[in-house]
């Protein structure tokens, strides 16, 4: 894919590219980062990094003398992909938060977007099949569950499977567990507590 690239809109000086990399033109003199909003006619690739807590690439733009935090992901759709029907959500096709290229990406409701990451799969491209574990955690015993989704953690709790991602969010006890959410290629077996994992229930 040859790499294109466009203005970022709202933050003269910054450019996107439809391979998820940031271009400036900002001029950045030392002691000077804060009152600095000059443009050069030379550019340079930003870095991008984790957005702590929930994975995403983000990066860090300037405007009028203050600084943005804006995620890469939503930098590229709305540079390169359509929104008639103005969704909400930016959608990682591949579950892959790493992959902004814009090939990996979708507009979709927000609605859309929770029930396509969390609920279970009728075929074997399903998000929650291949990226989401879910550990149980009894509060305050400490004894732990495994399911293999989101709706099976749910089903054991007797509540609707959003509950589990807003209670993972915000930390929250959901009836007296503790909610972990994560990928499956993620989780590492604690071989030090042998209460971890005993019992996996489906």
């Amino acid at each position: 894919m040859k790499e294109q690239w466009k203005d970022i809109k709202d933050f003269p000086g910054y450019q996107i590219s439809n391979k998820g990399r940031v271009k400036s033109y900002k001029v950045v003199r030392a002691g000077q980062q804060r009152k600095c909003d000059q443009l050069s006619d030379r550019s340079h690739i930003m870095r991008t990094e984790s957005d702590d807590g929930d994975g995403y690439l983000k990066v860090m733009l300037r405007k009028g003398g203050k600084s943005y935090c804006r995620k890469i992901h939503r930098l590229v759709a709305e540079a390169f992909i359509p929104n008639p029907k103005g969704y909400e959500t930016v959608d990682h096709i591949s579950c892959n938060k790493k992959d902004n290229t814009v090939g990996n990406l979708r507009w979709m409701t927000r609605l859309d977007n929770v029930s396509n990451a969390y609920k279970d799969g009728l075929h074997e491209n399903d998000i929650s099949n291949r990226c989401q574990n879910v550990v149980l955690t009894e509060v305050p015993v400490g004894t732990q569950y495994l399911f293999d989704s989101v709706k099976d953690a749910a089903n054991f709790l007797g509540v609707h499977y959003t509950t589990l991602s807003h209670a993972y969010k915000n930390c929250e006890l959901v009836r007296g567990y503790d909610v972990d959410i994560r990928k499956k290629d993620r989780y590492v077996r604690d071989s030090s507590r042998n209460e971890v994992m005993q019992n996996r229930v489906r």
